[in-house]
């Protein structure tokens, strides 16, 4: 024996499905759009763009405070791939004496930025400002090894090549 079907409960079953398939469409949709709207937020955007700086920017200023002696030219070369503009045009005019102070001295140094911040971004110019804490390890030919404290303002400009050092300038202890 057959039972009959119940068509009321089969359309309420029918209904009930439907209601729950449009709420997971709406939630998925209004969840894919607040999704696309964080990632695509101006703060979102700055923030992204400063940590790119900030990123940059440290990596740039461990390498013009680093070099070792017996390998002269990659320092060199480090130091103009970290730069741009005057800074660029500075180190690459100073070259030569560079170079003969590097080879006189005959040692090494190892910069490390310990602490970091972007003062300013200004996106559409393509500029920021960061400040930074640098130790640098000395170590000479003969002698033990020292370590120095620096803190920098920089300026960092956008390239083609990412953010480059624009500007350098030693922070004095005490100093704004």
């Amino acid at each position: 024996m057959t039972e009959p079907v119940d068509r009321g409960a089969r359309r309420k079953m029918w209904r009930i499905g439907w209601a729950a398939l449009v709420v997971v469409a709406v939630f998925t949709g209004w969840s894919g759009f607040s999704w696309w709207h964080a990632a695509h937020d101006d703060a979102a955007i700055t923030a992204r763009t400063r940590d790119d700086v900030l990123r940059a920017g440290t990596q740039e200023i461990a390498a013009l405070n680093t070099m070792n002696s017996a390998h002269l030219e990659h320092g060199l070369r480090l130091w103009l791939n970290a730069s741009t503009g005057v800074l660029h045009d500075q180190l690459q005019s100073t070259e030569p004496q560079s170079r003969q102070q590097i080879q006189q001295a005959k040692s090494s140094a190892t910069g490390r930025v310990t602490e970091a911040a972007v003062t300013q971004l200004n996106q559409q110019a393509g500029t920021a400002e960061m400040i930074a804490a640098v130790n640098i390890q000395v170590i000479p030919e003969s002698g033990s090894a020292s370590t120095d404290r620096n803190r920098y303002r920089a300026g960092l400009t956008r390239t083609a090549h990412g953010w480059k050092l624009s500007s350098l300038t030693p922070i004095p202890v005490g100093g704004n």
